[in-house]
């Protein structure tokens, strides 16, 4: 499978809310036709209170990762404090439009959340073209297209931790209901005030509750 396979099939979403920002990904890990793994890490703590979610080649993932986590605590120890969400974005981004110019760039698409008492709660879309835009919710994939109607009608900035992973379930749910390459297993990340929290994995036997109201 090439790398614009890789970019489509794979899926990302992320939400933000006024104290926090929670971010899922697929973790099926294919090549051609067979499964190769079904729990492949693909969102990472580059920070204290900064979670990226990649998609794409799974080389780049673990190089361009490291890149990034490395560089961010370089910057803290010779400043002493440490880059703020958009900064680090911004970071992201020139990296990755310096390697497009050069005709050798990261296949990734990127999802960056995190937290700063400045900024608060921030999400990032940040594509392989190196485009990059903050927004409430946001998708990368087949899979987000597909819950793109989902998160437009239930998303609300004033969801708590509870509501937000119930929607997060509700669009795997779609997901794995539609689209023709099976995503059985997404890990889930959140970060606030209180740094970085690992969920439980959304699974095809994670219940499903509706939403009562519907803004």
């Amino acid at each position: 499978m090439d790398s614009a396979a890789h970019l489509q099939v794979q899926c990302l979403i992320g939400v933000q809310c006024e104290h926090f920002v929670m971010i899922a990904a697929d973790q099926t890990n294919i090549q051609s036709v067979v499964l190769v793994k079904d729990d492949e890490n693909k969102i990472f703590n580059v920070s204290d209170r900064i979670i990226v979610g990649m998609n794409g080649d799974y080389g780049d993932m673990g190089q361009f990762s490291q890149f990034v986590i490395r560089n961010l605590a370089l910057y803290r120890l010779r400043n002493g404090y440490p880059l703020g969400t958009a900064a680090a974005v911004h970071f992201v981004r020139r990296k990755q439009a310096e390697l497009l110019g050069k005709g050798a760039p990261y296949q990734l698409n990127l999802l960056i959340g995190g937290y700063c008492e400045r900024e608060g709660p921030r999400l990032f879309f940040v594509d392989f073209l190196s485009s990059s835009h903050c927004l409430g919710y946001a998708a990368h994939g087949l899979g987000g297209v597909l819950c793109a109607s989902i998160l437009d009608r239930y998303y609300r900035i004033t969801m708590n931790e509870k509501e937000a992973y119930n929607l997060l379930v509700m669009c795997v749910k779609e997901i794995q209901k539609r689209l023709m390459i099976q995503l059985p297993k997404f890990q889930v990340s959140m970060v606030n005030k209180d740094g970085i929290k690992c969920l439980d994995p959304i699974v095809q036997e994670t219940p499903v509750q509706e939403f009562k109201k519907i803004r």
